[in-house]
């Protein structure tokens, strides 16, 4: 890894562990993607339900 003060840094992992994720949602196997039940029916909103400002300072 190379950082700008001039000095080359080599890491190395303190340990290495094989992760799986399962996680859950509207995915289709058959296609691989997601599905858009939701937004086909008209039922996620079309404006920002937080205001005008969507990322805080």
């Amino acid at each position: 890894m190379k950082i700008d003060d001039g000095v080359t840094w080599q890491l190395y992992p303190l340990c290495t562990q094989g992760i799986q994720l399962y996680i859950e949602g509207p995915y289709n196997l058959n296609t691989g993607l997601m599905s858009t039940d939701l937004n086909d029916a008209g039922l996620l909103p079309l404006t920002q339900p937080f205001g005008t400002n969507s990322n805080a300072e």
